[in-house]
């Protein structure tokens, strides 16, 4: 539940103060993520070679995280691992810093000289 609510309150943020382009950007890596998440679990059950941690955690970096959260609800995967889910919640905390420190830029709040 935390993870869906984590990610529409991300997409409000992005619809009411973000560039549609990052929205856009959100939205499509996510949805290439989500896939990924879908067929690491195909692949885990039926005992292949799978994803890499390292891609999955590649993916939710650049841009993929909200992908990466509804992938471990709606698969139910990757929900155990401690070590996974700390870096992919140490993910998500890098762009909220990142995004309210390109607000506090973009409303001069924070300048650099």
């Amino acid at each position: 539940m935390f993870g869906w609510l984590l990610i529409f309150g991300w997409c409000l943020l992005l619809v009411l103060f973000g560039p549609l382009q990052l929205l856009l950007l959100y939205i499509a890596i996510s949805l290439l993520t989500l896939l990924l998440y879908g067929l690491d679990k195909q692949k885990a059950i039926k005992q292949h070679r799978r994803v890499p941690e390292s891609t999955l955690h590649l993916f939710a970096l650049l841009f993929g995280w909200p992908g990466a959260l509804a992938g471990r609800q709606m698969f139910r995967h990757k929900t155990v691992k401690q070590p996974f889910t700390a870096i992919l919640y140490l993910i998500i905390v890098l762009h909220l810093l990142l995004f309210t420190a390109y607000q506090f830029l973009q409303q001069g709040y924070l300048q650099f000289s």
